[in-house]
């Protein structure tokens, strides 16, 4: 036994110097601790004591020393031969497998293992040396995964909170299902109810717009409803252009022509009015020899006429945006005053001809006119420049337009 004790104490002696392990060994104590007796409070009892246990033999001692070296020389051997295993190079041709977790055996401690880190949980892996190993595959080959399929679609109408509005009643909505809100204007009409009144002094085109969304709602007595606050002139154009649109949305009885005709019916009224607001106009003033009617005339080209002789022309007028007014008889008359004169290069008139009343009678009112005028010059006038000025007066609108040609006198045989 002396002998067995003193290989086992040589072999660890020899482990430690070698492999540079930390063994702690700890005697097994001879004796168990028995816990100390506290002070008896009462009176002492006899009380009889435990037969005391033998202490082990040396010859045991050696054999549990002996036990533990040969099994702690085992498992420093095992993880040796695994670290050395996983640094060696996988040959060539051969595939790795997994790393493999070194077993821990039961009742150690794994940060006290060669290799093991010390804190971590897990310990050291290493790649296997056997290429008998390294041949072996993993496991069983999986099949490429194939893509989902889609067979079908269901759709489900998810249930919606219905928002409730304090004081009324929530509507719960379905699929394809009516629903409303009572405080918004379904229509023109209720948008129209909501509009608050207009003041007194509302502006013209504030008191139009309003009138021209009742037609267009189909309300046409609020839409025929004057205007407050503006003029004559105002209070006409308005009138005609509801008139107008009123025949414009009530065209579509299946009769272009009728329909037409009663548009024009009120779009005549309209022109009326729009021709009060306008101004007069004298869109065109030609110097003539000749004036047979309206466009009808022969104007001279160029205009020239010889100084020192008797020479004349007519002055043609064209006429636009005067007012007519209808006579008890049917007609209607149109009132002017015109003044033409001929101006010297310095301005001073050399011919002044005025025209106080010069009146147009006929059964429809006319858009447009004409005036001719014959003008003769006197043979004094010296040879040169001249203007030719014709100013009108539109005495029933109180409105004035004026145009000017320009005529040359040369001298001549």
């Amino acid at each position: 036994m002396e002998a067995k004790t003193l290989l086992s104490r040589l072999l660890a002696g020899l482990l430690i110097a070698l492999g540079g392990c930390d063994l702690t060994y700890t005697k097994p104590a001879a004796r168990p601790e028995r816990p100390v007796p506290s002070p008896p409070k009462n009176p002492p009892e006899v009380v009889q004591t435990e037969p005391r246990t033998a202490a082990p033999s040396p010859d045991q001692e050696a054999d549990t020393v002996a036990t533990a070296v040969q099994g702690y020389i085992q498992r420093v051997d095992d993880v040796a031969r695994r670290t050395r295993r996983g640094v060696e190079p996988t040959p060539p041709g051969k595939l790795a497998v997994a790393q493999e977790r070194v077993p821990i055996p039961p009742g150690e401690d794994a940060q006290h293992l060669p290799g093991t880190l010390h804190g971590d949980s897990e310990p050291q892996r290493a790649q296997p040396s056997d290429p008998s190993l390294a041949t072996q595959p993993a496991g069983p080959a999986s099949a490429p995964a194939t893509p989902p399929t889609l067979d079908s679609v269901t759709v489900r109408a998810a249930a919606l909170d219905p928002i409730v509005t304090p004081g009324a009643a929530a509507a719960v909505p379905g699929v394809n299902a009516a629903i409303s809100t009572p405080h918004a204007p379904l229509n023109l009409s209720q948008f129209l109810a909501q509009w608050p009144d207009d003041a007194e002094d509302t502006s013209f085109a504030r008191q139009l717009d309003r009138r021209v969304l009742h037609v267009v709602a189909g309300d046409y007595d609020r839409a025929r409803q004057p205007l407050t606050l503006v003029s004559k002139e105002q209070q006409e154009l308005a009138q005609g252009f509801i008139e107008s649109l009123i025949a414009v949305r009530e065209a579509h009885d299946g009769d272009p022509s009728a329909a037409a005709n009663r548009v024009l019916q009120q779009l005549e009224p309209l022109r009326e009015s729009l021709a009060t607001l306008g101004d007069l106009r004298i869109p065109r003033l030609a110097i003539c020899q000749e004036v047979v009617g309206f466009g009808q005339y022969r104007p001279i080209e160029p205009v020239q006429f010889r100084a020192g002789g008797a020479s004349e022309f007519v002055a043609y007028c064209e006429v636009q945006g005067f007012l007519s007014e209808k006579q008890d008889d049917g007609t209607y008359c149109t009132r002017f005053e015109m003044r033409t004169r001929v101006l010297n290069a310095a301005g001073d008139p050399v011919i002044d001809l005025h025209d106080a009343e010069i009146v147009d009678r006929c059964r429809q009112r006319r858009n447009d006119c004409f005036i001719p005028r014959l003008v003769r010059l006197p043979p004094a006038l010296p040879a040169g420049e001249y203007v030719v000025k014709v100013t009108l007066v539109d005495k029933l609108g109180g409105k004035v337009a004026e145009n000017r040609a320009v005529l040359r006198l040369v001298a001549g045989p």
